[in-house]
């Protein structure tokens, strides 16, 4: 047994010290590498974080506000849009692009952007008043030979029309047209007016004490 134990061991020597200290290195530099290199590939295969749209509120007017938030991995040039659909019309609203870090194998910081428009009177005069679409899109080239679907978000919304977004007015005196004393009621300590003022084509009475 001692002699088969003792050809066995001068078979297969035991490495000089250096050679395991180098080995031990070698492995110490590797293995973080390959750990970023396999999530560079996770995110060059994913590469979009987030892509949310707000407004807000569903009915939209002169005056609302959509933010589009966006977040990408940044290997590659992302894009963004942000558009305002109806039927067979569609127009543009806002148009982003994340670009890629410097070093994008090794940076795994992501990209991001907070986008906000105001929607103005112009813009919506284009539709009509009822249900549309606020849809964003994001697409990105193609990595690791592969060539990934557009990803697209949407937000049902409706348009209101002006006479509907417009806020109520109101006078000081209010739209009376004329006002006429009906008759005179005199007591000892006070004397009341009854006035009758039409408004809008009705008539309303107040009473005045003087």
């Amino acid at each position: 047994m001692s002699e088969r134990s003792t050809g066995v061991a001068t078979r297969y020597p035991a490495d000089p010290r250096s050679l395991v200290v180098v080995r031990r290195l070698i492995l110490l530099v590797a293995v973080p590498f390959f750990l970023v290199d396999g999530f560079a590939i996770y995110r060059r295969l994913s590469q979009l974080r987030r892509l949310d749209v707000q407004v807000s509120s569903v009915e939209l007017h002169a005056g609302s506000a959509v933010t589009l938030d966006a977040s990408s991995w940044a290997t590659t040039m992302m894009t963004v849009r942000l558009e305002l659909v109806q039927g067979a019309r569609s127009e543009t609203l806002l148009l982003h692009r994340l670009p890629p870090n410097a070093e994008a194998t090794l940076d795994p910081r992501p990209r991001n952007a907070r986008l906000r428009v105001v929607l103005t009177a112009d813009q919506l005069a284009r539709y009509t008043a009822g249900e549309a679409t606020l849809r964003a899109t994001a697409t990105w080239r193609a990595q690791l030979l592969r060539t990934s679907r557009p990803v697209v978000r949407e937000l049902a919304v409706r348009i209101t029309s002006a006479r509907e977004s417009r806020p109520p007015s109101f006078s000081r005196r209010g739209p009376y047209v004329a006002a006429r004393p009906l008759a005179v009621h005199e007591s000892p300590r006070s004397t009341t007016w009854v006035l009758v003022a039409q408004q809008r084509g009705e008539a309303s009475r107040s009473h005045i004490v003087v």
